[in-house]
């Protein structure tokens, strides 16, 4: 959500979700991570706060790569932590 430091911000996102893992995986050994993204059924959200053309962000953001946010954009894919990162500890 919007209200997280790293809402609509994947590379932030992404950064925490790594961070969280390593803490999860070196505390709780044997613990399971599941990613799960909540509906996106009003993606891109609010355009207000759309990152700047040329940002890591906006090229992660901009799955289509069409230049702009659109329900085109796969919503899920650019806040995607890797395999490594989900799953099995």
């Amino acid at each position: 959500g919007g209200w997280y430091p790293w809402g609509r911000v994947p590379t932030l996102y992404r950064e925490f979700w790594i961070r969280f893992a390593t803490i999860v995986r070196a505390t709780a050994p044997i613990t399971s991570l599941i990613w799960s993204p909540t509906i996106s059924d009003s993606y891109p959200y609010d355009l207000r706060k759309v990152p700047a053309n040329g940002s890591a962000d906006m090229a992660l953001l901009d799955t289509n790569g069409n230049g702009i946010l659109d329900g085109e954009d796969d919503p899920y894919a650019a806040y995607w932590p890797g395999d490594e990162w989900v799953g099995e500890c």
